[in-house]
């Protein structure tokens, strides 16, 4: 349990860490997320293998991740509808982190990237910019 909510404290640091990025765009802040839970699942998921299952890590790391926006999500949804792609850019990238810390083979670490950067470049250029501008900019 004490290893369960150091691994919430840590994923809710994280992103007090870089939640700066989204003032610069929404572009940065999908990379710069995803890059660094992505390797805090991978790292924690290294350290921790023994001791926890992998579905625990990479729950309490999600749990972390989205702790501190549950209250903007439940008290102002509308407002909160541009950063909710970043939320789940980052649910994938710490899966795609426990599932390649868990193999620990080259291939596991080169296809779990490779999935990462697709869904970043995806996300930042086509579907962030056709999905703001129909949802959040017509209203």
């Amino acid at each position: 349990m004490k290893v369960y909510l150091l691994l919430c404290l840590k994923a809710s640091a994280l992103f007090l860490l870089t939640c700066w990025s989204a003032s610069l765009s929404n572009g940065e802040a999908v990379w710069m997320e995803t890059i660094a839970f992505y390797f805090l699942a991978m790292y924690e998921v290294y350290k921790n293998k023994e001791s926890m299952s992998v579905i625990k890590i990479a729950v309490a790391l999600i749990i972390g991740r989205i702790l501190l926006e549950i209250p903007i999500r439940i008290v102002d949804f509308y407002s909160a509808k541009g950063s909710f792609f970043l939320m789940v850019a980052c649910m994938i990238a710490i899966i795609l982190g426990c599932v390649a810390g868990k193999k620990s083979r080259m291939y596991s670490y080169f296809i779990g990237t490779m999935i990462l950067l697709y869904i970043s470049n995806m996300w930042c250029v086509h579907v962030f910019d056709e999905w703001f501008q129909r949802v959040v900019c017509t209203q």
